[in-house]
């Protein structure tokens, strides 16, 4: 009787780990996290080659035990062109009953984004398909999902832009000259260097502005030109001319040019055209107006 215990209940745990697994591949999803939503997505950075994002998903686990996440790996694709990857191998865990957010980064392919971007669509509709894989210690289950996502490009690349013009100051003065001194028009030229913190081939097609002196209004004024720079780590030359129109309102100004030192501070928007893209954010520099 015992030889027989011995012999059978080994056989019968085997078959019970048996019906088990039968019971597991039949049902897993029913232990499967479930892929909610895309909770939001930004960009990070952007090169000529790619375009650095964050994405945030929302997922449910609604077993009572934790799942460890091993590995996601997903596609980002807009109809049949796969616009970028991306693949996260940290060791997240999804806590009991709840919703949780998993975050990772990705990477776009820059001139297939700007293929569809000089398509003037301002929000690209997306797909993010892709597999997580849950550890349940006895089994790895890898879960298939694709997720329908609007990303508004358009705003997010701006902004991006912006706040990379703003910390690397893609105009860098070289020097400020009064060029004609008169009763009718007074003409300021400001000559600078286009830099390019990008990577990426862009044209500066205007920049309206106002110019003050020692911290009065003095005049308006453009770029003479477009100015167009090829690729990173080479700088353009570039020049704004101001028309200081009402002498009467600046004469007082100009009376210390020849005693003092000037300052003059420039505020305007910038026009920047971009991956065939017409964008626009407020900007100023400041410098020092030279003697006649």
């Amino acid at each position: 009787m015992k030889l027989l215990l011995k012999i059978s209940l080994p056989v019968i745990l085997f078959i019970l780990l048996g019906i088990f697994i039968i019971k597991f591949y039949c049902n897993r999803t029913e232990f499967a996290p479930s892929i909610k939503k895309v909770e939001s997505i930004s960009i990070n950075d952007i090169n000529k080659d790619s375009i650095s994002l964050n994405i945030k998903i929302t997922a449910e686990n609604k077993n009572d035990f934790d799942l460890d996440i091993k590995d996601i790996r997903v596609k980002i694709l807009k109809g049949t062109d796969t616009l970028g990857n991306a693949r996260c191998n940290d060791n997240l865990v999804l806590p009991k009953k709840k919703l949780a957010a998993i975050n990772f980064d990705a990477s776009l392919s820059t001139p297939i984004t700007a293929k569809h971007l000089s398509l003037q669509e301002d929000t690209l509709r997306l797909i993010l398909k892709g597999k997580i894989t849950a550890d349940l210690k006895l089994v790895q289950l890898p879960i298939d999902f694709e997720i329908p996502f609007s990303f508004a490009f358009r705003d997010h690349f701006i902004n991006t832009i912006e706040e990379k013009v703003k910390n690397k100051k893609i105009i860098t003065p070289l020097n400020a000259l009064v060029t004609g001194l008169g009763l009718s028009e007074t003409t300021v030229k400001i000559n600078f260097e286009l830099n390019n913190p990008y990577g990426i081939e862009f044209k500066l097609t205007d920049y309206p502005s106002e110019i003050f002196i020692n911290g009065k209004y003095a005049g308006k004024g453009n770029l003479d030109k477009d100015i167009f720079v090829k690729e990173a780590g080479s700088e353009s030359p570039g020049q704004v001319l101001f028309k200081l129109d009402n002498f009467k309102s600046i004469s007082s100004l100009f009376g210390s040019l020849f005693t003092g030192k000037l300052e003059y501070e420039t505020k305007g928007n910038l026009h920047i055209n971009i991956f065939d893209l017409d964008i626009e954010f407020p900007y100023s520099f400041k410098g020092v107006l030279l003697k006649i």
